[in-house]
Protein backbone atom coordinates (compact mmCIF):
# COMPACT_ATOMS: atom_id res chain seq x y z
CA UNK A 1 0.00 0.00 0.00
CA UNK A 2 1.25 3.45 -0.98
CA UNK A 3 2.24 5.96 1.73
CA UNK A 4 0.34 9.48 1.40
CA UNK A 5 3.98 10.70 0.62
CA UNK A 6 4.45 8.25 -1.95
CA UNK A 7 0.74 9.11 -3.64
CA UNK A 8 1.77 13.35 -3.01
CA UNK A 9 5.00 12.32 -5.28
CA UNK A 10 2.87 10.87 -8.05
CA UNK A 11 0.44 13.48 -8.04
CA UNK A 12 3.28 15.83 -8.34
CA UNK A 13 4.08 13.92 -11.47
CA UNK A 14 0.79 14.53 -13.39
CA UNK A 15 1.07 17.56 -16.04
CA UNK A 16 -0.47 20.58 -14.66
CA UNK A 17 0.14 19.65 -10.49
CA UNK A 18 3.55 21.49 -10.89
CA UNK A 19 1.37 24.59 -10.99
CA UNK A 20 -0.13 23.88 -7.70
CA UNK A 21 2.37 23.27 -5.75
CA UNK A 22 4.72 25.52 -6.96
CA UNK A 23 2.70 28.46 -6.28
CA UNK A 24 1.24 27.07 -2.77
CA UNK A 25 1.85 29.19 -0.24
CA UNK A 26 -0.10 26.59 2.44
CA UNK A 27 2.32 24.19 3.85
CA UNK A 28 -1.37 21.76 4.08
CA UNK A 29 -0.14 19.89 0.36
CA UNK A 30 -2.92 16.97 1.81
CA UNK A 31 -5.42 19.87 1.17
CA UNK A 32 -4.33 21.22 -1.89
CA UNK A 33 -3.47 18.36 -3.25
CA UNK A 34 -7.43 16.80 -2.48
CA UNK A 35 -8.41 19.71 -4.02
CA UNK A 36 -7.11 19.07 -7.38
CA UNK A 37 -7.53 15.55 -7.55
CA UNK A 38 -11.38 16.45 -6.66
CA UNK A 39 -11.44 19.39 -9.34
CA UNK A 40 -10.03 16.75 -12.16
CA UNK A 41 -12.73 13.92 -11.30
CA UNK A 42 -15.26 16.06 -11.26
CA UNK A 43 -14.40 17.88 -14.92
CA UNK A 44 -14.02 14.02 -15.99
CA UNK A 45 -17.05 13.08 -15.00
CA UNK A 46 -19.13 16.37 -16.65
CA UNK A 47 -16.72 15.73 -20.00
CA UNK A 48 -18.49 12.24 -19.98
CA UNK A 49 -22.25 13.23 -18.88
CA UNK A 50 -21.49 15.95 -21.70
CA UNK A 51 -20.00 13.11 -24.14
CA UNK A 52 -23.54 10.73 -23.46
CA UNK A 53 -25.94 13.30 -23.99
CA UNK A 54 -24.45 13.94 -27.56
CA UNK A 55 -24.75 10.53 -28.62
CA UNK A 56 -27.79 9.62 -30.28
CA UNK A 57 -28.07 6.11 -28.82
CA UNK A 58 -31.38 5.80 -30.45
CA UNK A 59 -30.29 5.36 -33.78
CA UNK A 60 -28.09 2.24 -32.68
CA UNK A 61 -29.34 -1.40 -34.60
CA UNK A 62 -28.40 -4.59 -34.69
CA UNK A 63 -27.12 -6.62 -37.70
CA UNK A 64 -27.67 -10.18 -37.89
CA UNK A 65 -27.09 -13.38 -39.62
CA UNK A 66 -27.74 -17.47 -38.57
CA UNK A 67 -24.71 -17.43 -36.04
CA UNK A 68 -24.16 -14.43 -34.85
CA UNK A 69 -24.81 -10.18 -34.39
CA UNK A 70 -23.63 -7.09 -34.11
CA UNK A 71 -24.19 -3.69 -32.63
CA UNK A 72 -24.43 -0.95 -35.24
CA UNK A 73 -22.57 2.12 -34.04
CA UNK A 74 -21.03 5.26 -35.43
CA UNK A 75 -17.21 4.87 -34.94
CA UNK A 76 -16.87 8.26 -33.01
CA UNK A 77 -19.20 6.86 -29.79
CA UNK A 78 -16.38 4.57 -28.85
CA UNK A 79 -14.10 7.80 -28.76
CA UNK A 80 -16.31 9.66 -27.16
CA UNK A 81 -16.91 6.68 -24.64
CA UNK A 82 -12.98 6.23 -23.80
CA UNK A 83 -13.66 2.52 -24.92
CA UNK A 84 -12.10 2.26 -28.43
CA UNK A 85 -9.09 0.62 -27.38
CA UNK A 86 -11.21 -2.22 -25.23
CA UNK A 87 -12.74 -3.56 -28.40
CA UNK A 88 -11.64 -6.82 -30.01
CA UNK A 89 -10.86 -7.52 -32.85
CA UNK A 90 -14.01 -9.79 -33.16
CA UNK A 91 -15.85 -6.70 -33.71
CA UNK A 92 -15.67 -5.06 -37.64
CA UNK A 93 -15.19 -1.60 -38.85
CA UNK A 94 -16.30 -0.06 -41.80
CA UNK A 95 -13.55 0.54 -44.78
CA UNK A 96 -14.53 4.17 -44.17
CA UNK A 97 -14.10 3.91 -40.25
CA UNK A 98 -16.58 5.41 -39.36
CA UNK A 99 -19.29 2.16 -38.40
CA UNK A 100 -18.55 -0.40 -36.18
CA UNK A 101 -20.16 -3.09 -36.21
CA UNK A 102 -19.56 -4.78 -32.53
CA UNK A 103 -19.79 -8.47 -31.32
CA UNK A 104 -22.63 -9.56 -29.81
CA UNK A 105 -20.75 -11.56 -27.18
CA UNK A 106 -18.38 -9.47 -25.78
CA UNK A 107 -17.86 -5.90 -27.10
CA UNK A 108 -21.64 -4.52 -27.54
CA UNK A 109 -21.65 -5.11 -23.87
CA UNK A 110 -19.06 -3.78 -23.00
CA UNK A 111 -19.32 -0.32 -24.69
CA UNK A 112 -23.12 -0.28 -23.41
CA UNK A 113 -22.20 -0.60 -20.07
CA UNK A 114 -19.20 2.40 -20.07
CA UNK A 115 -23.15 4.26 -20.07
CA UNK A 116 -23.81 5.87 -16.30
CA UNK A 117 -27.41 5.38 -17.65
CA UNK A 118 -28.40 1.97 -17.64
CA UNK A 119 -32.17 2.84 -18.13
CA UNK A 120 -31.99 4.94 -20.90
CA UNK A 121 -29.50 2.41 -22.58
CA UNK A 122 -32.52 -0.35 -21.77
CA UNK A 123 -35.27 1.81 -22.96
CA UNK A 124 -33.53 2.60 -26.59
CA UNK A 125 -32.66 -0.95 -26.85
CA UNK A 126 -35.98 -1.61 -26.87
CA UNK A 127 -36.74 0.37 -30.41
CA UNK A 128 -33.45 -0.92 -32.11
CA UNK A 129 -34.40 -2.72 -35.22
CA UNK A 130 -32.61 -6.09 -36.18
CA UNK A 131 -31.54 -6.48 -39.78
CA UNK A 132 -31.29 -10.05 -40.32
CA UNK A 133 -29.65 -11.45 -43.52
CA UNK A 134 -28.37 -15.56 -44.32
CA UNK A 135 -25.15 -13.48 -45.93
CA UNK A 136 -24.49 -10.25 -44.05
CA UNK A 137 -21.79 -8.23 -45.36
CA UNK A 138 -20.67 -7.39 -41.81
CA UNK A 139 -18.15 -10.37 -42.23
CA UNK A 140 -16.69 -9.29 -45.22
CA UNK A 141 -15.61 -6.02 -43.47
CA UNK A 142 -11.95 -5.81 -41.94
CA UNK A 143 -11.75 -6.75 -38.49
CA UNK A 144 -12.14 -3.70 -36.17
CA UNK A 145 -9.17 -1.64 -35.04
CA UNK A 146 -9.05 1.15 -32.95
CA UNK A 147 -6.32 2.81 -35.46
CA UNK A 148 -8.92 2.07 -38.41
CA UNK A 149 -11.25 4.88 -36.87
CA UNK A 150 -12.46 8.08 -38.65
CA UNK A 151 -13.75 10.76 -36.93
Amino acid sequence: METRTDLLTRLRNIPDSQLIFEDMDNPDIECCALNFLLSNIEDLIADKQADEKVLDINSYHWETDPGHGWLVVPSHHLTAMKVQEKISSYSYISTDGKTAYLEEDCDAGRFLESFDSREEVQKAAKNWKDNYQENTFVRSLPSYSSDKIKL
